[in-house]
């Protein structure tokens, strides 16, 4: 076996040259390095790696933490710190935050388990000095900070002088006659990010131009979806002259969305902060992107790391600041430098009446409307209102459309489908839906069916695909000693529960035996139209129902009382304010870390959960079917008044907000569709993890049908759950026995179907 002393007599070296090539390559002239190279190829010679730890006493492995290898700058850092230490016995790990600080201290104390020699970082704890300075600075570990200074910790650091670079691009748009500039940025608690805000600012005002900082300066994550979403808002406000944004990823998301919206580069300028190319001029999407030598910064923080790892007291940390390369290259070269700019036109909305529920899919999709206009020239008027004045606002638009004031386009929940068909309300689109042109295949199984159809005509399109899912605090459910005591009470494995039973006991051990969480779940009893799914699910995993086939009333079936006893026994269990609690308290009683389980909608948790709050709170959440598998299938649907002067106008609508033309970007905003193909794509399971859960939950979901009259009226679903609820309040408040409260409720719904 070939030793050091042959590669240094092969090379014509000293013995000292071999092993700096080896251990410091950055202390070997190229002539002498190429020679070692060459004799340790010849040789086969390679280092004993456990014997020179054992004899320095430290490991070789560096960490570094990255926020993601998604954006360019990213990569080519990582690939200057790869290139220095590609020679060495040092082991690379790498790893992702994500900018979120929980994975990264999880990340943090699996490095310093491993017994790390060294660390580089973009860090997201930017506020959290004395845990680095404990676990690593009074180690005599050295580390290189990149970009983000930890406030109060005396580091290496690593950063571009982004504020003047920012400043530079900002002038170089107000020298072009424009005012109206957006900067899109990161967190202003990373200084990278700070600083571009203070070059930024500090240039419009030397410039005597007012600055909107709730319009012009905005904060967005740094992934591309991201940007997408903060650029939907963004547009909703204002339509900019320009834009600047601090990375390639950011200004992907938003030149999408402008793609989207019918905005384009050439109208609206987008301006990044980018990285050194040889193709400087194509590597980009943008308008214009300037040129971090990011390789250089990576080899520096490289170089760094070593010489502190060899002599970490003695060394002195280093504060180094880079230039953008465009600073001195390119202010004449590029073409964008040089040409002038038309503020972009603005355009009035005007067009069909579109009435829609006020949720969280809703405004993404009037985010979208401009992409609407530009595929059909179709201008539109939307009212938006809330759950409780949406029904009576559709009935009582009747009386308007003699006046002319008549919607041509409706949102309606599910369970209204049946009344407002039958009551000719809505208008029936079967003609529009049997085209050969329209591809009914693209919708989840059997959702055309449940969100549409009405004695075989379709009078809607499936707009809101909403299953109840379980959400579950993880953290909770894997805690040993949790799942210890929970075992030694109930005899069981703590687990996301099963069975109703099951989650009642898991519900009462959260709540009462043990003090890591005040509550097991909450019951969303507020209103009729919230409490009413939680006795219809716990009915149908029974295999129960309200009515039968022949529409005839049921309730009073054993089936159905295990259901009743089911439900009694959670609020006993379940936080104590319920009659105060809707499905959105519910979702933030959850969110807030009072409840260690909610059964709610998917829409219900993406109203409540968002941008960087987000990325904390779904890393310890878990997700499973709900107990019994037979979640109610939720919903809404968009559909045509029967009155309206425009129907070939409002079906366009209808397509084009319901199938697959924007059913990525709307989910990508929070909303979730019927389209199927939605649920499989790659980019968008990595970001919303369940969504493979929510496409599986849809073959055992069912829509709650409500029931006909001999007459073939349709009973209002509406009045059924207000009967069915009056039973269960009287049984919370009013000490009542199940039975009776049963036979009453049953003796109801039959007066009802009798009377209404």
């Amino acid at each position: 076996m070939a030793t050091i002393k042959d590669v240094a007599k092969l090379a014509g070296v000293s013995i000292a040259s071999v092993s700096n090539y080896l251990n410091h390559p950055n202390l070997v002239g190229s002539a002498n390095a190429a020679k070692i190279k060459n004799a340790i190829s010849t040789l086969g010679y390679k280092q004993n790696a456990m014997a020179k730890n054992l004899k320095s006493k430290r490991s070789n492995d560096i960490g570094i933490i990255l926020p993601n290898f998604d954006d360019s700058y990213y990569a080519q850092i990582y690939q200057g710190i790869e290139s220095v230490f590609q020679q060495s016995d040092f082991y690379l790990n790498l790893a992702f935050s994500y900018d979120n600080k929980e994975r990264e201290e999880m990340i943090l104390d699996g490095f310093l388990k491993k017994q790390i020699c060294g660390l580089i970082l973009i860090s997201s704890k930017t506020d959290s000095w004395k845990f680095y300075y404990d676990s690593y600075i009074s180690k005599n570990k050295p580390m290189v900070l990149l970009d983000r200074q930890i406030d109060n910790l005396d580091a290496n650091i690593i950063y571009f002088d982004n504020k003047e670079t920012i400043s530079f691009l900002t002038k170089t748009l107000i020298e072009k006659n424009l005012k109206n500039i957006v900067l899109i940025t990161g967190p202003q608690a990373f200084q990278c990010e700070s600083m571009c805000i203070e070059g930024f600012s500090e240039t419009m005002k030397k410039s005597n131009i007012p600055l909107n900082p709730d319009t012009q300066i905005v904060s967005s994550g740094s992934s591309k979806e991201d940007s997408f979403k903060s650029t939907v808002e963004l547009f909703k406000k204002t339509v900019p002259e320009a834009i600047i944004t601090t990375s390639e990823n950011r200004a992907i998301g938003i030149i999408e969305c402008m793609e989207l919206l019918g905005y384009s580069i050439k109208d609206i300028p987008v301006l990044t902060l980018g990285e050194d190319h040889w193709n400087r001029h194509t590597h980009s999407i943008a308008t214009l992107s300037t040129i971090r030598p990011a390789i250089h910064m990576g080899e520096l923080a490289a170089n760094i790391l070593i010489n502190q790892i060899d002599t970490p007291i003695i060394n002195e940390n280093k504060h180094i600041v880079l230039k953008d390369k465009i600073l001195q290259e390119e202010r004449q070269e590029h073409p964008f430098l040089k040409k002038t700019i038309k503020p972009h036109a603005k355009c009035e909305d005007k067009g069909i009446r579109i009435l829609l529920l006020d949720t969280m899919q809703v405004h993404a999709l009037t985010g979208l409307m401009n992409n609407f206009y530009n595929m059909y020239g179709i201008n539109t008027t939307i009212e938006i209102v809330s759950h409780h004045q949406l029904y009576q606002k559709i009935l009582d638009d009747r009386k308007n459309a003699e006046k002319g004031k008549a919607f041509d386009v409706f949102m309606f929940d599910i369970p209204w489908l049946y009344t407002l068909a039958n009551s000719e309300i809505l208008a029936d689109i079967s003609e529009y839906i049997n085209k050969p042109s329209f591809d009914t295949s693209l919708f989840l199984p059997d959702s055309l069916d449940y969100f549409s159809k009405y004695d075989d005509n379709y009078y809607g399109l499936p707009f809101m695909y909403a299953p109840q899912i379980l959400y579950y605090r993880k953290d909770l459910f894997n805690d040993p000693l949790l799942k210890q005591e929970f075992e030694q009470i109930f005899h069981s494995q703590l687990r996301p529960p099963r069975t109703w039973k099951e989650f009642n006991a898991i519900s009462e051990f959260f709540s009462f035996y043990t003090e890591k969480i005040p509550y097991g779940t909450s019951i969303p009893a507020a209103f009729p139209e919230s409490l009413a799914p939680e006795i219809y699910l716990r009915i149908f995993s029974a295999g129960g129902s309200v009515f039968d086939q022949n529409n005839k009333v049921i309730l009073n079936k054993p089936k159905n009382l295990k259901a009743y006893i089911d439900l009694l026994k959670i609020f006993k269990f379940a936080k104590p304010n319920f009659r105060q609690t809707d499905d959105i308290g519910v979702v933030n009683d959850f969110l807030n870390g009072e409840t260690a389980m909610v059964i709610t909608y998917p829409s219900f948790i993406n109203e409540s959960v968002n941008g960087h709050a987000q990325k904390k709170i779904m890393s310890n959440i878990g997700f499973a079917q709900i107990p019994g598998q037979s979640p109610i299938l939720g919903g809404w649907s968009l559909g045509i008044n029967q009155l309206s002067d425009h129907k070939d106008e409002a079906f366009k609508f209808l397509s084009w907000a319901c199938t697959d033309q924007i059913s990525n970007h709307l989910s990508l905003l929070g909303g979730f569709s019927a389209v199927e193909s939605t649920y499989s794509n790659d980019e968008l399971i990595k970001l919303y993890p369940w969504f493979p859960i929510y496409h599986s939950a849809h073959k055992n979901s069912r829509p709650i049908v409500p029931p006909r009259k001999e007459n073939g009226d349709i009973v209002s679903q509406n009045m059924i759950d207000e009967i069915v609820c009056k039973g269960i309040y009287s049984l919370i408040e009013e000490d009542k026995e199940i039975p009776s409260v049963i036979e009453e409720t049953q003796q109801e719904l039959e007066k009802l179907l009798l009377n209404q």
